[in-house]
């Protein structure tokens, strides 16, 4: 009977009027009372925290909250400092930055497309200071980070008049950017540790340019580059310079489509002339070297040896009326023993074993 007390008197009496209106009636010996919830709930408060334990920690909560509040502006004061000593350490240039570039540098910076830069999120506090002097004697203006690093965006301005725009990163150029030399050239696209590498064009004075890949600075991948004169190359590149397969447009019609070595032809490849003219086998240093085959448009072939661009050595020489020299060459000249086909006054062709020298025959050896 006392379980159904839980839900207090009246939910006794409504209990009795649903069981029909039956008479229960209570005693008052058997009356339960309900305490209080407080006065049930403060000596178990008081058992679990005694009254020095809760002083103190009052008194660490006040003290966390004084420091709280004195922290903020203690760090902000130290930050103005920081940004003080950092503006104290570099005298302030005092003039326009297009001061000091050069005129060039200058006028080659009017022709060129906006460059367009979005600051990093990298969650680097910056601040953005006037230009002003660096040791190193360049010149420096943009943002910084509270180590004294540029960092952010910015412009730098060497002693030569080159200039470099961008961003930067624990003050080295890092990310997009482009830099501007006085010599005419101009690299723009992704930098790493002050240099371009990754996708990047290169441009110089003269009109030539590079779209491709580059490293430490230089063209290193792949990549296209063209010329005002009408030279156009695509393919490979090392240190700098042509290298691996590629395909050369020369100004006269004349391409190349082969391997390069250190900017020159070098390897297999295959040359066509604007006449019709072309030569398919080896080359070393840009020119025909080794076995490989050269036709001309008016039908004549040869087939055998080079040396220097010159037919040297083995080699089969054929013409349109069927006339064949197989035999030795020197310096583009028939010399040495040789077969050599040939049509006779009564127009049969016979074959027959010669010697010749300088590109004369000066003896049947068969005879």
């Amino acid at each position: 009977m006392g379980a159904g007390y839980c839900f207090g008197e009246k939910a006794v009496e409504a209990k009795n009027i649903n069981e029909g209106g039956l008479d229960l009636e209570k005693k008052p010996e058997e009356e339960v009372k309900v305490e209080p919830q407080s006065e049930t709930l403060e000596p178990v408060f008081k058992m679990l925290v005694d009254p020095h334990e809760a002083l103190t920690m009052q008194s660490g909560i006040r003290g966390y909250l004084v420091r709280k509040e004195i922290r903020k502006p203690l760090a902000e004061v130290k930050e103005v400092k920081t940004w003080q000593k950092l503006a104290d350490k570099y005298p302030k240039l005092g003039k326009p930055l297009t001061e000091i570039q050069s005129s060039f540098v200058g006028d080659l910076e009017k022709k060129l497309v906006p460059l367009d830069i979005q600051r990093p999120d990298d969650g680097v506090a910056v601040k953005e200071m006037p230009a002003v002097q660096l040791d190193d004697g360049t010149v420096y203006e943009g943002e910084w980070d509270k180590h004294g690093n540029k960092h952010g965006l910015g412009t730098l301005v060497k002693e030569d008049g080159s200039k470099i725009v961008g961003c930067f990163k624990g003050g080295q150029l890092e990310g997009k950017g482009r830099m501007i030399e006085s010599s005419g050239l101009v690299f723009e696209g992704e930098f790493k540790n002050g240099a371009m590498n990754g996708a990047g064009t290169v441009q110089n004075k003269s009109g030539g340019k590079f779209d491709g890949e580059l490293a430490d600075g230089k063209l290193h991948g792949k990549g296209t580059e063209q010329w005002p004169d009408g030279t156009k190359y695509k393919g490979g590149y090392q240190h700098g310079l042509r290298h691996g397969k590629g395909v050369l447009e020369m100004p006269d019609g004349t391409t190349y489509k082969g391997e390069f070595s250190n900017d020159k032809m070098h390897g297999s490849g295959k040359l066509v002339y604007k006449n019709g003219n072309s030569y398919d086998g080896e080359f070393k240093d840009n020119m025909m070297h080794g076995l490989g085959t050269f036709k001309w448009a008016d039908g004549r072939v040869y087939e055998g040896n080079f040396k220097k661009d010159q037919k040297h050595g083995k080699g089969k020489m054929t013409w349109p009326d069927d006339k064949i020299y197989d035999g030795d060459w020197k310096d583009n000249k028939q010399h040495g023993e040789a077969e050599y086909t040939f049509q006779k006054k009564d127009k049969e062709m016979t074959t027959r074993k010669s010697k010749w020298e300088n590109g004369s025959r000066v003896e049947w050896l068969d005879s």
